[in-house]
Order: structure tokens, then C-alpha cells, then sequence
């Protein structure tokens, strides 16, 4: 029965039993004051009245209500339904007049308000921490107390290769860090309770590959409910960077080395270059005299035949004497060449200066700088350079090149039956190819793709640094030239350097 049908009835009956108690009041007291006689009236016709009254206020009563209060509920009521089935907070509940239902209307309106207010506020700062977590930089996942991932970022799923699908009841930590056993061991017994970390390890993506991470555990509180927070940081490129930093100060290192040695060297070659001077001077001055006085001594030994000089007969002092003096005059010249070479090594050219200079006087003069270790082996190393062949470019530099090269070679190939060969020729381009060749141990392709590295040397017993091919292709780069390796494992190698025909003439 609805609320009006109810509200009716309730006010006939309420209506009837009020007139029907103020008539049996009223007759009650005429009858015993002797005012009014019996009436006339029978009491059917009395008990009709009486319901007919009460209708009629009844019914006045509830147009009244229906006016004044039912109408208004509906309203009310179609506003709580639109709310209810459109979960729409914008809506305004509001109701005309200043009586007690547009008072209660108005305190719903200011609670729905409110909570549209804080939605809102909650919507935005949801919004706000999820653009946080969406785009950082770092992968982050959040895991239950089973170790299952409930959400993850984007930069996880893009940093391991995993999906939602991939990670759906599966154990993270097995699936992520089982490589580092300490680790994860922390973080299931006190992942809940603390933070673990930062901690370097091996992550491991969905592809089985490896990535060098810094992982951080936190333990948060959802909804009263215990979660851990993992974040994981690439510090893949930070590592190399860390390395190349190392690599960069161990070269400035062994540069400031060698030129310390270089300046050393410098002086070196000044001291021995004065006195070799006067050896020199000398030596012409000896060889001129002695051209003037063995006239002399000829006369003499011609008179006297057991004419002897220094213990020995006239005609083998004379002849050991010009020997003598020829040795002299060469060892001389050829220290006077190497010291003019270790200058030049050690000569600091700026770095972009260039000049023309002859291949094969470059070649000529290294070879000269390390002929020690050439003589020490018993090799044969064969020089093929045309003097046509002149290259524009750095030329303190590209004698480093040589001797780091050639040096090589000599380290690689067996005594005695060792072999080097050093050429150079114009292909079909035009451009000059420069090669040393040697029929030494070779390399394994394994050693060939590190040979460039720095620092990689199999040379180590020997006092290796492993610069010297890293060193020397970084300047055939810098000059604009290139420096390549063609190999075979206990059969020899040609390293080769390419000068472009606008470089050579």
C-alpha cells in the first residue's frame, strides 16, 4: 500500500473517531444539563454523518499533504534514483521553500558536495602518483605477500619484456632476481618489514638476458594490507660510462708517461748529441791528418823494413787505421741518425698540424729506432716502401703508429725464422695501402675482436699495456685515415693503414 493510501485511511478513521468523540461529548452534556432533548436523528443516520465527515477532512488532509509534502518527496526521490543509477556527483538535490524538506535537501546536496569534491581530489591525486610511477625512469613493481606482482609500470614491462599475462600468479622474485640468493632471501624474510637495499645485482629479463640493476625494496600499506615496493635502476650505461672514465684516466696516465719519457728521452739524445758532435769533428780532423802524414810514414816504412807502429807491422797499422776510421765514422753516423730519430719521436707536434713527409723515410727511421729488438731475434724484416709514396699528416704521430705496429709484429713472430715484410701500394681507388706483414702465431677471432680494446694485451708477462692497437687506431681515426686487421690463427698477420689518395702524392 503507498504512502498516500495509507496517509488516507489513517486520516478517515482519525477524522471519524475524532467527530464521533466530540459528538458523544457534546450529547453527553446536553443530555445531563436537560438543554437539547432526545434527538430525532436515529443512530445509523448519526454514524453516517460522522464517516462522512471524517472523508471529507480526510481527504482535505491529504490534498494538503500531497501539496505541501508528497509531491515534494518524489522529487526528492527521482533526484536519489538519478544518483543511484548514473553514479553522477554533479547533480544538485535541491527542493523550493525554506520549510523542514528543502532543509534536509539542501544537507544532502552539501554531502554529495563534499563527496564530489574529494572524489575529485582523489581522482587528481590518484592521476597525479600514477603519472609519477607511469613515467619514471626506473621500473617499479609493487608484489603481494606471495611474492605475485599486483602492478608494475610501464618501464618494467618495456626494461624486462614482461606483460600482464606473463606475470600472473608467478613468483617475481624467482622470476627477476633469483640470481643474487643473498638478496633474495632479505627480502622474503624482512622485504614486509624494512628497507633492503640499494643493492647492485644481475636482474634477469624475460629473454633469459642479464641487466645490471641497483634494487631497492620498500615495504608499503595498501588498504591495510602489506605489499613490497621493488624498484629497480638500469645502471647498465653508468657502468660503461665508469669504465670509460677508468679506461680515459689510465690513458692520460700513460700519455703523461710517455711524455715524461719523451722529455726524457729529449734530453737524452741532447747530452749524447754534443759529445757525439765533437766525435765527429774529431774523426774528420783524425782522418785528414792521417791522409797528410802517411805520405810520410810511407817513406819511412820504405827505408826501414821492420818499420812497425803500435805493435804492428806499417802496412796493417795502415790499413786498420783506415778500417778503424771507417767503423768510426759510421758507428758515429749512426748514432747521430738515432738520435736525430728519438727526437723526432719525441718531438710534440700539435695535435691537427700536418706536413708532407716520404713514407719510406718515416719507415726507414723506425725501423732504425727499434733495429735492437730486430737484431736481438734474428729476423728478417723486408722493406718494400717506394720513395714515390708521400703522405700529408701528422708525422710524429703516424711514426707512433709505425713503431707500435712493427713492434708487434716483432713480438709475434718466432726467432731467428721469423718475417716481416712491410709494403705499400695503390689500389684501385686510388687510396695507399700500407701493410706489415708477418709470419707469426696469428689470432683466434676471439683475440681479434678485442685486439682494439684498451688495455687488452696477451703480452702481459712481457710489460704489455695493451694500448698500443687502441692507441694507434684512435689516431689513424683522428687523421682521417683507417688501420685494419686481416688475421690467421699460427699463420700469420697484416695489419694494414689506408691512406686516402687526397692525403697521399
Amino acid at each position: 500500500m503507498s504512502l498516500i493510501k495509507k496517509t488516507l485511511l489513517l486520516s478517515a478513521i482519525a477524522a471519524s473517531l475524532g467527530i464521533g468523540i466530540i459528538y458523544l461529548v457534546l450529547s453527553l452534556f446536553y443530555f445531563s444539563t436537560n438543554q437539547i432533548k432526545t434527538s430525532t436523528l436515529g443512530l445509523p443516520v448519526i454514524i453516517t454523518l460522522i464517516i462522512l465527515l471524517g472523508l471529507l477532512f480526510a481527504t482535505i488532509i491529504v490534498l494538503f499533504l500531497q501539496v505541501s509534502v508528497f509531491s515534494r518527496i518524489r522529487q526528492l526521490e527521482t533526484q536519489f534514483q538519478y544518483l543511484a543509477d548514473n553514479d553522477d556527483y554533479d547533480v544538485t538535490i535541491s527542493l523550493e521553500g525554506n520549510d523542514e524538506l528543502s532543509g534536509f535537501a539542501n544537507r544532502i546536496n552539501k554531502v554529495i558536495t563534499t563527496k564530489r569534491i574529494t572524489d575529485k581530489a582523489l581522482r587528481e591525486s590518484e592521476l597525479f602518483y600514477k603519472t609519477i610511477f607511469e613515467a619514471s625512469a626506473d621500473a617499479f613493481v609493487i608484489i603481494d605477500k606471495d611474492f605475485y606482482p599486483v602492478s608494475f609500470n610501464r618501464k618494467f614491462s618495456f626494461q624486462f619484456g614482461f606483460d600482464d599475462d606473463d606475470l600472473k600468479q608467478k613468483d617475481l622474485i624467482s622470476a627477476v632476481i633469483k640470481s643474487d640468493s643473498t638478496t633474495v632471501s632479505q627480502i622474503r624474510n624482512s622485504g614486509f618489514d624494512k628497507i633492503i637495499g640499494p643493492v647492485e645485482l644481475q636482474a634477469i629479463k624475460k629473454n633469459g638476458e642479464r641487466l645490471l640493476v641497483n634494487l631497492l625494496s620498500s615495504p608499503v600499506k595498501l588498504k591495510e594490507n602489506n605489499f613490497i615496493l621493488l624498484r629497480f635502476t638500469d645502471i647498465t650505461t653508468i657502468k660503461e660510462l665508469e669504465a670509460k672514465a677508468k679506461e680515459q684516466q689510465l690513458l692520460i696516465q700513460q700519455a703523461d708517461k710517455l711524455a715524461s719519457l719523451g722529455l726524457l728521452v729529449s734530453g737524452v739524445a741532447h747530452e749524447i748529441n754534443n759529445p757525439i758532435s765533437f766525435i765527429s769533428f774529431n774523426l774528420s780532423y783524425i782522418e785528414k791528418s792521417l791522409k797528410e802524414i802517411f805520405p810520410n810514414l810511407d817513406l819511412i816504412a820504405k827505408d826501414k823494413n821492420d818499420f812497425k807502429i803500435g805493435n804492428l807491422k806499417y802496412d796493417i797499422f795502415k790499413q786498420e787505421m783506415n778500417d778503424l776510421l771507417k767503423d768510426l765514422n759510421e758507428g758515429s753516423n749512426r748514432i747521430i741518425n738515432i738520435v736525430s730519430d728519438l727526437k723526432n719521436f719525441a718531438k710534440i707536434e700539435p695535435e691537427h698540424e700536418r706536413m708532407s713527409f716520404s713514407l719510406k723515410e718515416i719507415t726507414d727511421s723506425t725501423l732504425r729506432l727499434i733495429n735492437h729488438q730486430i737484431i736481438k731475434k734474428h729476423i728478417e724484416v723486408k722493406s718494400n716502401i717506394d720513395e714515390s709514396f708521400s703522405l700529408f699528416g701528422n708525422k710524429q704521430k703516424t711514426g707512433q703508429v709505425l713503431i707500435n705496429v712493427i713492434t708487434n709484429a716483432i713480438d709475434a713472430v718466432e726467432t731467428i725464422t721469423g718475417k716481416i715484410i712491410i709494403d705499400c701500394r695503390s689500389n684501385d681507388d686510388g687510396d695507399v695501402l700500407y701493410s706489415i706483414a708477418d709470419n707469426g702465431c696469428g689470432m683466434d677471432e676471439e683475440t681479434l675482436n678485442k685486439v682494439f680494446d684498451p688495455f687488452f694485451t696477451t703480452k702481459t708477462n712481457s710489460g704489455g699495456t695493451g694500448l698500443g692497437l687502441s692507441v694507434s687506431k684512435s689516431i689513424m681515426e683522428n687523421m682521417g685515415f683507417v688501420l685494419f686487421i686481416k688475421t690467421e690463427l699460427n699463420k700469420g698477420t697484416t695489419v694494414s693503414l689506408q691512406f686516402p689518395k687526397e692525403f697521399v702524392k
